[in-house]
C-alpha cells in the first residue's frame, strides 16, 4: 500500500433486497440491465454529491465522502435522493450510513483509494442488521448524531465481531 493515512469518512453500504430471489425470477438478459440501470442512477446521485463509489458487490456498493466542512450536506443531498429513489422499488434497495474513521491507502498497481479498517467492516456489518429489522435506510449512532436530521431510535443491538451493543436510527 502506498500513501495511506487515517481520516473520518461517511461511509454508505446500499444492497438490493431480496436479490438472489429477484436474479431467479428475472431472465439472464434482463437481470444484468435492471441492475445495470439501478447501478447507474445510484452512481450519478453518489457523484453528484461528490461521494466516491468504492466497490461494487454484485447486488449492492460500498461509498464514501470525506468528513469535511460541507460534507453533511453533501450526505444529506444524496440520502434524500436515493430516498426518493427507493420510492420507485426498482429493484428495491437498503442502505446503511456511518460515520466514522478509516484506513485510506492505494495499491501501487491500482489508481483508486480504498477504505480498509474496523469503521469499513462495521459499516458492512449493519447492513445485516438493517436487513433484519427490514429498514430501508438505518444510520449508526454517529452518523445520526453528525447528520442533524429528524429521525426515530429503531434499536440497540449487537454487531457480529464487536463488543457492545450500538444504537440505530431511522429518517422520518
Amino acid at each position: 500500500m502506498m500513501a495511506i493515512r487515517t481520516s473520518k469518512c461517511w461511509m454508505m453500504m446500499v444492497d438490493i433486497i431480496g436479490s438472489t430471489k429477484m436474479a431467479q425470477e428475472t431472465s439472464a438478459e434482463e437481470w444484468p440491465i435492471i441492475t445495470g440501470n439501478w447501478f447507474r442512477s445510484c452512481r450519478e446521485i453518489i457523484e453528484a454529491h461528490q461521494g466516491h463509489m468504492m466497490k461494487y458487490l454484485g447486488d449492492g456498493f460500498f461509498c464514501y465522502w470525506m468528513h469535511g466542512a460541507g460534507s453533511a450536506e453533501q450526505v444529506k443531498a444524496a440520502l434524500a435522493d436515493l430516498r426518493r429513489m427507493q420510492e420507485q422499488a426498482a429493484p428495491p434497495f437498503r442502505l446503511v450510513l456511518h460515520l466514522g474513521s478509516a484506513v485510506l491507502g492505494s495499491v501501487p498497481t491500482m489508481a483508486e483509494l480504498n477504505l480498509h479498517g474496523q469503521e469499513v467492516n462495521f459499516t458492512f456489518r449493519i447492513e445485516k442488521i438493517a436487513g433484519g429489522l427490514r429498514c430501508p435506510v438505518l444510520l449508526s449512532e454517529a452518523a445520526n448524531e453528525a447528520l442533524g436530521l429528524e429521525t426515530q431510535f429503531l434499536a440497540s443491538a449487537p454487531v457480529d465481531g464487536f463488543r457492545g451493543s450500538f444504537k440505530f436510527f431511522a429518517p422520518i
